[in-house]
């Protein structure tokens, strides 16, 4: 629950839409209502900048894209201490730096 990590290996699921993944993630993390499940996840798509993409699929996104739901994924239900293995591995340089801005 206080803990949230983001792999160097993407492990999302493609079926699922971005807000699914980060509901899910918050039920996970404690967060007992569905109601509040839902506003957790509209919160962490809005601090990721994916809430024009929410109802997409995951497999649907840009490699940038699907690191930041990773990151949005791991802050989602706000875990007290978040690890990072790697997160911007794999993107183009610009893409990194979007990556790591968010993430400062």
């Amino acid at each position: 629950r206080s803990l949230g990590v983001v792999n160097q290996k993407n492990v999302l699921w493609d079926h699922l839409s971005c807000r699914d993944h980060l509901s899910l993630f918050a039920r996970l993390r404690g967060v007992d209502i569905e109601g509040d499940a839902r506003h957790a996840a509209e919160q962490a798509l809005a601090v990721v900048g994916l809430s024009d993409h929410a109802d997409k699929a995951a497999g649907r996104l840009s490699g940038g894209m699907k690191s930041k739901l990773a990151v949005a994924v791991a802050l989602v239900g706000g875990p007290s201490v978040v690890l990072l293995d790697e997160p911007s591995s794999g993107l183009d340089p610009g893409a990194q730096r979007n990556l790591w801005d968010l993430i400062k």
